[in-house]
């Protein structure tokens, strides 16, 4: 059976490409290398192309006889996304709506599609489930739900069956196969953390005066092999005849920035050199996922998502390109 994956030589694609090639699956991997790099792009068959090239998509899913996408492709930083909000929502929405158009034009009937709890906003609960309001504190944010909502509304017109992934806080790497992110000019909290450390400069924090355990925002980290596992599992389920449906994918316990760059401190050996600014504009205080239903319907557990696990991948990861 083939699948095509968008951004398959991103960070999180990878890891899938990778996962789904273990699983007997044959790969196709579409990327416009905007932000992911060929040397990632190992497992499958790739193609440069963008999404929104719909010709070219339809090419690639009749050629290689498609029956499934998993849907990665998308910008996602929420600070960049409140500079730059049209970029977003020409990627992300625009993106994705060129994606379901090729698609539907080539009978292609099952979609995962990584979706992202910057949905939520600014949540009323501690521990978000998935039936709680949706109100995104910036374009990236409403760019997914967008995305979420057009999903629903081409079940119900087209009879597309998916499921959208809500993704917390992906993080970590994968030193033994070489995957993982450039700690130069990675955006995420531990490779920035990391390349700080590495680079003798102190780390900033923005925001201490969340109302959390020590002032700063706490979020749900959950490690990337696990969230390409979970792509995996929504794959067979779509394949199975399962329903369609959003789930969160979390680990249901939150880790502050401040306990993030003391665990990077403690694996390294020396504390990390910090700065404190204030709060960024689209930050918010607590995001924590309810896991329950990814539980439940894909049977779906973080299993290398412990905070000293994550940290220690991405040194290790590191650590092996430096040597080498």
């Amino acid at each position: 059976m083939s699948i095509l994956i968008t951004g398959g030589a991103g960070f999180i694609g990878s890891f899938t490409a990778r996962r789904c090639t273990e699983a007997g699956y044959r790969v196709v991997v579409l990327d416009n290398l905007s932000t992911g790099a060929i040397e990632q792009a190992r497992w499958g068959v790739f193609h440069r192309a963008d999404i929104r090239e719909v010709d070219v998509v339809r090419e690639l899913l009749r050629a290689h006889q498609v029956q499934t996408v998993v849907h990665l492709a998308a910008h996602a930083h929420v600070g960049e996304s409140i500079a730059d909000p049209a970029r977003y929502f020409s990627n992300n929405v625009s993106g994705t709506v060129a994606l379901l158009e090729a698609m539907l034009a080539e009978n292609v009937p099952r979609l995962v599609f990584a979706s992202s709890c910057s949905v939520y906003g600014n949540a009323a609960s501690l521990r978000i489930g998935e039936d709680g309001p949706a109100h995104p504190a910036s374009p990236y944010g409403e760019s997914k739900l967008i995305g979420e909502r057009a999903l629903e509304w081409y079940g119900r017109a087209y009879g597309l069956r998916s499921i959208a992934l809500r993704y917390f806080n992906v993080a970590g790497a994968d030193a033994y196969a070489g995957l993982g992110e450039d700690i130069e000019t990675s955006l995420r909290i531990v490779p920035r953390a990391l390349y700080a450390a590495v680079q003798d400069r102190p780390f900033t924090i923005f925001g201490t005066d969340f109302d959390t355990v020590d002032g700063t925002a706490v979020r749900d980290y959950v490690h990337v092999a696990d969230i390409a596992e979970a792509n995996l599992l929504a794959i067979r389920h779509l394949e199975q005849g399962g329903p369609g449906a959003t789930m969160n994918l979390g680990t249901g316990a939150g880790c502050s920035v401040r306990q993030i760059v003391d665990q990077v401190g403690q694996t390294l050996g020396r504390p990390l050199q910090v700065i404190e600014q204030g709060r960024r504009e689209g930050d918010v205080p607590y995001a924590v996922a309810d896991a329950d239903r990814a539980a439940s319907v894909l049977g779906w557990r973080p299993v290398r998502s412990s905070l000293s696990a994550i940290v220690g991948s991405v040194i290790e990861h590191h650590r092996t390109l430096t040597e080498s």
